[in-house]
């Protein structure tokens, strides 16, 4: 009937349409609406739910294995979902009483082929060219990033596809599913978000057709692998699941795996079982427990499992990465260490404070580190202040010397909501010891789930960042509805952020991280591989950044920063921040509204470089 129709189950003229529809044809499968029906709703033939803006990885790992979707939209018969008393809760648990897809997985967004794009209207149809591929382009010119574009649209071409492997193996191992929805086969010309698997041409985009269906076949194996990142000698148990929907993968095969250095190639571990039967629908295979080699450097290994039959051989993998657990490796130092959340000594207690180190470690800027590296010193910035987690922590103070940044997690933007379309790794010793393909694969998600993005948009100098990330393109709609804000908006897209950077600074060398390293307090294998590289890293002949700037340069430009209004995140972007419910809820919106306007913002501001940058277009098809 209707997509995201809320409450089907209490609205008559849903009931009144659903009569009239099984009295004209009894033999269609009937659903009312996707996405917002409540779970007990007796007259669909199947239903679809798990709308979400949670990323099928670490916390919300299991996602579609949940019914909390059910449990918001409540019950049309007047059930008791919840009932809890001061010191107990009782939720009751939901069950699927007929087939479940799951609504718009996948919607993922990826920078466009701005370029291409243009180059097919002008040959095909140039009366029909949109309106947002010159405003793309006038944008991307005015931050800077026409010399990177290739490297852009490739690291969101590659962090899209990850949330494509991810969400629909999610889908694949849930056992509630029977299927769901993809959003969207196919980019549209209509917005500038770009959701598809082939372009508005219905061209192709350079994606693998064999490596999608590796994930996407009738029949399709699985590893249950919650995480992907490990220390040496750790032992790790990975069950092996066939999604099997296919007619023609059945009866006895075997099961082969492989664990192979993924840059050398060289086996690590190999091995197969006979006679495993191949049945249809959901099964567990079998599980593989390894003990991971130990290993003097880091490894990005390649985990590969096949299941081989008489009619048909099926295969899946895996990137997985490897880390030295040795402490006694990290050379004793003295170093001038302020920082509020790592405990650096806990894990290190070779790394001593002392107030006159030559090395200075620290997560904000201020007059101490400034006099560091005024005297000749290096330093590292774990760049990590309260104010960027604002929007649960409205009473963070502000700092004095302040880097834009932005509150970042590792998930992909949701349609027009959130800021990481990826990054782009630039070679550097800096990341010797912490292996990578050139783009942030899921070895960088502790370290960028809940950290502080940089935004060099109006840095005082040219920077090339080690890691650059991408922000979206897309403007967060509702801006436009509600503000009456210009389509697109420079001061919420495409900002060029880095994750890692560096730069002389006066007499000092300075490197400054947004990472979030306080897995190091956990010994999370990620963080203190990276904590570990870059510490080898600044302590080397290597590190001598090009980019220079003068210390007073940069702290008036960071004190004139702090005393600027904050840029804060739009309406959905911060719901996409919080990630604390897979759903806004009423209440949701009336706080986002409320923060937006709160100090700086009365909620009519408009950036006076939207004003000049971005001409107001007029077109039929306006959202």
């Amino acid at each position: 009937m209707g997509n995201e129709i809320r409450h089907p189950g209490t609205n008559h003229y849903v009931a009144e349409i659903a009569e009239i529809t099984r009295k004209l044809d009894p033999t269609r499968l009937f659903i009312d609406t996707c996405a917002h029906g409540e779970f007990d709703r007796d007259y669909v033939d199947f239903d679809v739910q798990h709308m979400s803006y949670y990323y099928p990885y670490s916390t919300n790992y299991d996602m579609f294995d949940h019914t909390y979707n059910w449990n918001i939209y409540g019950s049309c018969k007047g059930h008791e979902l919840v009932k809890q008393g001061d010191n107990y809760k009782i939720t009751r648990t939901l069950k699927n009483t007929r087939p479940v897809l799951a609504h718009e997985v996948c919607h993922y967004v990826a920078m466009r082929d701005i370029d291409g794009l243009e180059e097919k209207f002008n040959k095909y149809c140039p009366t029909r060219k949109p309106w947002w591929l010159n405003e793309l382009k006038k944008l991307r010119k005015s931050k800077g990033l026409e010399k990177d574009w290739d490297n852009i649209f490739r690291a969101s071409s590659a962090f899209q596809e990850l949330g494509w492997k991810l969400g629909i193996e999610a889908v694949r191992r849930s056992s509630l599913l029977a299927g769901f929805h993809f959003l969207q086969l196919s980019d549209t010309e209509i917005y500038e978000n770009s959701n598809g698997i082939i372009d508005c041409f219905d061209d192709h985009k350079g994606i693998d057709e064999r490596a999608f269906l590796k994930f996407n076949s009738d029949a399709v194996i699985l590893a249950d692998l919650p995480t992907r990142t490990y220390f040496e000698n750790q032992k790790i148990e990975i069950p092996i699941i066939l999604s099997n929907f296919d007619k023609d993968v059945y009866g006895s095969g075997s099961i082969k795996f492989k664990l192979a250095d993924k840059r050398s190639g060289k086996v690590l571990l190999q091995s197969e079982l006979d006679n495993i039967e191949l049945q249809s629908g959901l099964i567990e295979l079998c599980k593989i427990e390894i003990n991971m080699p130990s290993t003097p450097l880091p490894l990005q290994l390649e985990l590969t499992v096949e299941a081989v039959s008489t009619s048909k051989n099926i295969q899946n993998d895996w990137l997985l990465w490897l880390y030295p657990n040795r402490i006694q490796n990290i050379k004793s130092q003295n170093i001038n260490i302020c920082l509020d959340e790592i405990k650096l000594g806990t894990r290190y207690p070779q790394l001593k404070n002392d107030d006159n180190a030559d090395l200075m470690i620290t997560n904000r800027f201020s007059n101490k580190l400034f006099q560091h590296l005024e005297n000749g010193k290096d330093a590292i910035v774990f760049y990590r202040v309260p104010e960027t987690r604002g929007r649960i922590n409205p009473d963070a103070p502000k700092e004095d010397y302040y880097l834009p940044a932005t509150w970042d997690r590792f998930k992909g933007v949701i349609w027009d909501r959130g800021t990481n379309c990826g990054a782009f790794i630039r070679k550097s010793n800096a990341l010797e010891y912490f292996p990578n393909d050139g783009f942030i694969n899921l070895q960088f998600h502790d370290l960028i789930d809940d950290c502080d993005k940089i935004n060099l948009d109006d840095f005082p100098v040219s920077i090339d960042p080690i890691i650059q990330g991408v922000d979206k393109a897309s403007r967060d709609r509702f801006d436009v509805f509600t503000y009456k804000l210009s389509e697109l908006q420079p001061e919420w897209t495409m900002r060029k952020f880095a994750y890692l950077f560096e730069l002389k600074v006066g007499k000092g060398n300075l490197l400054v991280c947004g990472f979030n390293l306080k897995g190091i307090n956990e010994d999370n294998p990620a963080a203190c591989a990276m904590f570990e590289s870059l510490l080898r890293y600044v302590n080397s002949e290597s590190f001598d950044p090009k980019a220079k700037i003068e210390l007073g340069v940069l702290k008036s430009y960071l004190a004139k920063i702090s005393a600027q209004p904050r840029i804060k995140e739009r309406k959905m972007t911060q719901f996409w921040q919080m990630n604390q419910l897979p759903l806004e809820s009423d209440l949701y919106w009336k706080t986002a509204e409320e923060w937006i306007a709160a100090d700086q913002f009365d909620g009519k501001f408009i950036p006076e470089s939207g004003k000049h940058i971005f001409s107001k277009i007029e077109r039929k098809n306006s959202h």
